[in-house]
């Protein structure tokens, strides 16, 4: 499956572009620090339907970062991508410009094994 990737140059964009998305799966993923900890979660609907969700406490804002929930939390999508059948298109939409930049060279970078996970495994459905 082909990948890519894109970022909005403004909210309203973002909002029109995925309106206009018409891929089959829609992935919504998030990692945040609240109250000394780190969480992420994912949330996948098919055809506008949610189909699964999955969220991961990686553990206090001392020992993890913010991004690398963010990176876990497209691991999560991965997984529940997983358990799909029948996939022809997929959209992840993650607030992370960062992420999505490193992810956008498609290769595997030493020392940054979150994204390597990820995308082994989307290369893999």
């Amino acid at each position: 499956m082909p990948c890519g990737h894109m970022i909005a140059p403004d909210q309203e964009t973002a909002l029109k572009e995925e309106e206009d998305d018409n891929s089959q799966f829609h992935i919504y993923t998030d990692g945040s620090g609240f109250e000394g900890y780190v969480g992420t979660s994912a949330v996948l609907y098919r055809n506008g339907v949610q189909k699964g969700k999955s969220r991961y406490r990686l553990g206090g804002l001392s020992r993890h970062t913010v991004f690398k929930g963010e990176l876990v939390g497209l691991s999560l999508g991965t997984e529940l991508l997983q358990k799909q059948s029948s996939i022809t298109k997929v959209t992840f939409y993650t607030d992370n410009q960062a992420g999505i930049q490193a992810l956008g060279l498609f290769k595997l970078v030493p020392r940054h094994h979150l994204m390597d996970l990820f995308l082994i495994i989307i290369s893999r459905i």
